[in-house]
């Protein structure tokens, strides 16, 4: 992983070179003193893939966000950044998003097109915009 700026962290994760139909990831940090975290603390997250073949990848991800910058609104909320990978625009009306395997399809994103190359920051604040 890259820090980019005051202990804030990026990887990506995919594209990849085949389909999948699902990933399983977890993160592990380790401080200046040796100590190891992992979240979760057992196994890991499952990400399942429906059969969609969109050049989207989720670039970045922040949560729990008490610092790094503040929304239009002021407030310090967790967000996802996507990017677009492709040769042609994506349109993201359909899609959706969820925090909850239960319950795929939580949240519509945006009737919203992503430019190649673009990246979209969607703060997850519960505002509309």
């Amino acid at each position: 992983m890259q820090n980019t700026n005051r202990n804030h962290y990026k990887a990506t994760i995919g594209p990849w070179d085949k389909p999948v139909k699902h990933i399983s990831i977890y993160l592990e940090a380790t401080d200046n003193t040796g100590k190891t975290t992992r979240e979760p603390l057992y196994n890991g997250y499952t990400v399942e893939f429906n059969e969609v073949t969109i050049p989207l990848c989720i670039n970045e991800v922040m949560t729990s966000n008490t610092s790094i910058f503040p929304d239009e609104h002021g407030n310090y909320s967790d967000w996802i950044e996507l990017y677009n990978y492709g040769k042609n625009l994506i349109l993201l009306q359909g899609i959706s998003t969820s925090n909850s395997l239960g319950k795929p399809g939580k949240w519509a994103l945006p009737s919203i097109t992503i430019n190649p190359g673009e990246f979209l920051l969607l703060w997850s604040d519960g505002q509309p915009k």
